[in-house]
C-alpha cells in the first residue's frame, strides 16, 4: 500500500492493489478493455510477469526489469502469431542519469518522495534490514557517509 500512495504522489494516473481486485480485470477497467502497447514489468514475481504477457497487445513490447529466479512459462505461439516484443533490461545508461537529473531539477520529478529512511553509515545493516522487512513500509533508504 505505501509503494501504490507513493505512486500517486510520484504521478501515477492509476495504482492496482493485487492484494484487492483481480489486476487484469482492473487494467481492462482502466483502458477501456484495451491491451497495452508497452508493458514495464519491474515486480520480480512470476505472477507479475505472467500479467505483464496478459495485458501487452498485439505488435506491444513487454520489458522486463528484475531477476525471478524461476523459469517463467509464456506461449511462444503468442509471442509469434501477435508478433510481440520481449525485452530484457540491464542497468542504465548515462544518458538516463542525465534525463532524470533534468527532470529533477526542473521540479518535474521530485526524488525525495520514495525516500523513506536516512540513516548514518554506521546503520547502513539497519538500512538493508528495513528494505527486506516488508513490514517497515521502507521503499529508499539513504546512508550518509
Amino acid at each position: 500500500k505505501c509503494r501504490l500512495d507513493m505512486a500517486l504522489k510520484m504521478g501515477a494516473d492509476y495504482v492496482v492493489n493485487i492484494n484487492e481486485c483481480d489486476a487484469f480485470e482492473k487494467i481492462m477497467e482502466i483502458t477501456g478493455g484495451r491491451k497495452c502497447n508497452t508493458v514495464m514489468q519491474c515486480a520480480t514475481t512470476q505472477s507479475a510477469v505472467e500479467l505483464g504477457q496478459r495485458i501487452l497487445d498485439r505488435g506491444g513490447k513487454l520489458l522486463i526489469e528484475g531477476i525471478t529466479g524461476q523459469t517463467v512459462p509464456f506461449c511462444y505461439d503468442d509471442l509469434i502469431e501477435d508478433a510481440r516484443t520481449i525485452v530484457g533490461v540491464a542497468g542504465s545508461r548515462d544518458a538516463d542519469y542525465k534525463n532524470v537529473t533534468a527532470l529533477a531539477e526542473s521540479g518535474e520529478l521530485d526524488l525525495s518522495v520514495p525516500i523513506t529512511s536516512v540513516l548514518p553509515l554506521e546503520e547502513i545493516i539497519t538500512g538493508f534490514e528495513r528494505i527486506f522487512d516488508k513490514s517497515t513500509n521502507t521503499v529508499k533508504v539513504v546512508v550518509n557517509p
